[in-house]
């Protein structure tokens, strides 16, 4: 196995049912294990389950579209996308689009940085000032080292480029949600851990995305989300992926 997990940022659709009747069209980015990601040619992962069934329990045909990260609220404000999951609402995100009930709920994860181990000497959280460190575009951790200032902050259309870079030095670091960031140091030995960034956004969790005006919609997914989350499934895929199972980090 290649010590990157280079996951191929391609067109994948996943549908619900069969039939071409109006499937709504379901935004992702498939790179954020074990939230959203690939296996062979299917998308699997925690958001990927709760919201097969929220979708499918409420009787509506669907679609995944996997694409890349920066462009999923502006595809759903466009209308290319119906729904879009994977981009944890804030309040600046809730300002453009709305977003239903939270299934998953802000916890004790972080936002990891991850540097070389050849350069720990070099960076830490409190010594971030003009240090290059990547993000995703448009992610809550590109809105996180901006409220620091000071950071040369590398924007990335996803986590494979900015942990390439990395790798080969071109960073001093990068910042990912801690259980994503696991996953990534799992596959990058040449990678370590060196503290967790504190959240300033006013966000997090997961919920789906949809446009604002979408009420009826939006109700429905609600009462398909509460019952997730009541009869236990939502903890299940939890349990699942292991979200709760943490590294202590501090």
């Amino acid at each position: 196995m290649k010590k990157l997990m280079l996951l191929p940022l391609l067109l994948v659709v996943v549908s619900c049912q069969s039939g071409k009747s109006n499937k709504l069209k379901v935004g992702i980015n498939a790179e954020y294990p074990p939230y959203e990601y690939v296996v062979g040619d299917e998308l699997v992962g925690f958001n990927i389950d709760v919201v097969t069934d929220v979708l499918s329990n409420a009787g509506i045909e669907f679609e995944f579209v996997n694409m890349g990260f920066e462009g999923l609220l502006s595809a759903l404000q466009s209308q290319k996308v119906d729904l879009v999951v994977g981009v944890s609402p804030t309040p600046d995100r809730a300002k453009i689009v709305d977003y239903t009930e939270r299934y998953s709920f802000p916890n004790d994860e972080g936002h990891s940085l991850i540097v070389h181990k050849e350069e720990t000497a070099n960076i830490s959280i409190d010594n971030l000032q003009g240090k290059s460190v990547g993000v995703l575009l448009g992610s809550m951790q590109e809105s996180i080292l901006k409220d620091i200032g000071g950071i040369e902050v590398k924007l990335y259309n996803n986590y494979t480029g900015a942990l390439l870079d990395l790798n080969t030095k071109k960073l001093d670091g990068v910042v990912a949600s801690q259980k994503p960031a696991e996953e990534y140091l799992n596959q990058n030995p040449e990678l370590v851990f060196m503290g967790l960034v504190k959240d300033t956004t006013g966000g997090g969790g997961y919920a789906v995305a949809l446009n604002k005006g979408k009420d009826e919609l939006k109700e429905k997914l609600n009462v398909e989300i509460q019952k997730l989350l009541d009869n236990g499934v939502v903890q299940k895929y939890r349990d699942k992926y292991k979200l709760d199972e943490l590294e202590k980090k501090e």
